[in-house]
């Protein structure tokens, strides 16, 4: 994979894309939040991967309640910013009171809320229905045979329902979602199983990279390094990677961001 050193610069946030009126009306402190959320979700975590690819689903849990809790990635987003450990649930919450009305054809940008924390998801609806239909049979066997792609996304939209209850708490349907492939997360799924995959098939960190020795946040998951599955996504996530990291050096990277969102 190639590696690109991590360059944080100051960018400007350029509302001249935008025909609706809320856009023409943000503050720069408003610019400074989305910007924040922005580069957090697509450059330190794999938003992007599902914006510019075909991964289909992406989240990121916001939990203000235990610092003990951060992920490495959100730690080292805080560092790298020097900014307060609810600074990202601040600045989500000033993009969806300006824009959490939009409805975008390609994509779903929405959060999930219950009494632990805030779940922030993006779905890529093309990435998600092709591995639905890919998936199909075992989507019906967890979830009913009555399930239907969009009965599934509308599951997944709901606020009733957490991301794994969604899912009945299959961790194998999880990972498929993720863009992990439907062998990686079986695999991991059926835990029994997987000290023996461990040593059978080399079972080890995709991709074990840390996330600061490139531009963009890699791709990580368990998987069985030498399925042909596995190579090609990794295959796909290193172009989606390359391709992403050529839009982040430019100065309006904000703007094709939300661009792409409104395809």
């Amino acid at each position: 994979m190639k590696i690109h050193p991590l360059i944080i610069v100051s960018f400007i946030f350029c509302c001249s894309l935008f025909s609706e009126d809320a856009f023409q009306e943000i503050t720069e402190e408003e610019k400074a939040h989305i910007e924040y959320v922005f580069d957090y979700l697509f450059k330190f975590d794999e938003f992007s991967y599902t914006l510019y690819g075909d991964k289909p689903l992406s989240f990121e849990h916001i939990n203000t309640s235990n610092v003990n809790h951060l992920s490495l990635i959100r730690y080292c987003a805080l560092f790298s910013y020097k900014k307060p450990v609810n600074f990202l649930e601040v600045s989500w919450n000033i993009w969806k009171s300006k824009f959490g009305n939009i409805k975008f054809k390609n994509y779903l940008f929405f959060d999930k809320e219950n009494t632990h924390y805030k779940t922030i998801i993006l779905i890529n609806k093309q990435a998600f229905y092709r591995v639905y239909e890919k998936n199909k049979n075992l989507f019906k066997e967890v979830l009913g045979h009555y399930i239907t792609a969009d009965m599934l996304l509308k599951r997944l939209t709901s606020h009733e329902l957490n991301l794994m209850e969604a899912l009945n708490h299959h961790q194998g349907l999880l990972g498929i979602l993720l863009g992990y492939g439907t062998h990686n997360s079986l695999l991991f799924y059926n835990k029994k199983l997987l000290f023996h995959e461990i040593e059978s098939k080399k079972l080890q960190g995709i991709n074990p990279y840390f996330y600061w020795i490139s531009l963009i946040q890699p791709v990580r998951f368990l998987g069985d390094v030498n399925h042909p599955e596995t190579i090609q996504l990794m295959n796909k996530y290193e172009a989606v990677n390359t391709k992403v990291a050529k839009i982040f050096k430019e100065e309006d990277w904000v703007d094709a961001i939300i661009s792409k969102l409104k395809e």
